[in-house]
């Protein structure tokens, strides 16, 4: 399993167009219910609200029309960056993996079914003190965009996820924050930080 997180446009360097990303290991995932220890190789570390989708189908090089037909479940997220070490590995110009892809990293939550009677257009995080409120109207032409990029140089696998940044703002995780995160206010995520 793959998990293909994409960066938010103003991470994106200047002059690159199509979307970018960067590929987690399965061992970045905390699941819904169960504790985020905060690490100890910084001393600021920063929470992001993301949507997940969950890839359905084998694929390579899926149209933007075509798209919907490799997921069919998605949830709420949480990515996690070492702020201070991401600031300094910009800084040297060197590849700032370390600060945004290591273990228990992406908090993700139960996944819903998407139908006819069911689909995201309302998005709510709370971290800590902070709350996020995201109404999606083009959701779907988002994550069909996403989808199709990420296929062009991947085999989409049955299983994989995809992270869809929802806001270049994040907040300060701290011990003690409770987060949760609800779809169309059906709590999805709940986790609390250590």
């Amino acid at each position: 399993m793959k998990i293909f997180n994409l960066l938010h446009n103003e991470e994106i360097p200047d002059g690159v167009k199509s979307p970018l990303w960067i590929i987690m290991p399965d061992s970045a995932i905390v699941r819904s219910g169960n504790p985020f220890f905060v690490p100890d190789f910084d001393s600021k570390f920063s929470a992001f609200p993301a949507l997940a989708v969950k890839i359905s189908r084998l694929g390579k090089s899926v149209a933007p029309k075509f798209a919907y037909r490799y997921y069919h479940e998605v949830t709420v997220a949480v990515t996690i960056r070492a702020t201070n070490l991401l600031q300094k590995l910009r800084e040297a110009g060197m590849p700032w993996d370390k600060a945004a892809i290591f273990d228990k990293c992406c908090m993700i939550g139960d996944f819903k079914a998407i139908d006819d009677d069911w689909y995201p257009d309302s998005i709510r995080a709370v971290i800590g003190s902070e709350s996020y409120t995201f109404i999606e109207t083009d959701l779907k032409e988002q994550i069909d965009t996403v989808i199709s990029a990420i296929s062009q140089d991947n085999i989409l696998k049955i299983g994989d996820i995809v992270i869809i940044p929802l806001t270049p703002d994040g907040t300060p995780l701290k011990p003690q924050m409770d987060i949760h995160a609800a779809i169309n206010n059906e709590t999805l995520l709940e986790i609390k930080v250590k």
